[in-house]
């Protein structure tokens, strides 16, 4: 993922930093947080972050089915678990869906500038 997402962000910068620093932030945040995780999290905490963090990780290695070998694939799902789960954790204690929104803006933010 850091490879083909440095490429892109090497052929056309400002467009990247548009899309991965602030659309994709939103969009994730809406459906994984506000959607998915609320739903679930009055019902069954641990099901909604188990579930959320797990569709958030798989939805960020997708595109590497069948490229990289499976332990690649499954070390790379293993790296977006801990977000998956701090950004659950800041909606529930904020309430607010703003919270993993920024977090998660900040977060994309500084991948994007050390990848310039």
């Amino acid at each position: 993922n850091d490879q083909s997402i440095s490429q892109m962000t090497q052929d056309n910068f400002m467009l990247m930093s548009i899309g991965t620093v602030l659309l994709v932030p939103v969009v994730e945040e809406m459906l994984f947080r506000g959607v998915l995780f609320g739903r679930l999290y009055q019902k069954n905490c641990f099901l909604a972050y188990a579930l959320s963090t797990i569709l958030f990780s798989c939805i960020h290695i997708v595109g590497y089915l069948g490229v990289y070998a499976p332990t690649d694939l499954f070390l790379s799902f293993l790296q977006y678990v801990p977000a998956g789960i701090c950004l659950a954790w800041s909606y529930a204690k904020s309430g607010c869906i703003w919270a993993p929104i920024l977090i998660h803006i900040a977060v994309n933010q500084v991948g994007t500038l050390s990848m310039r």
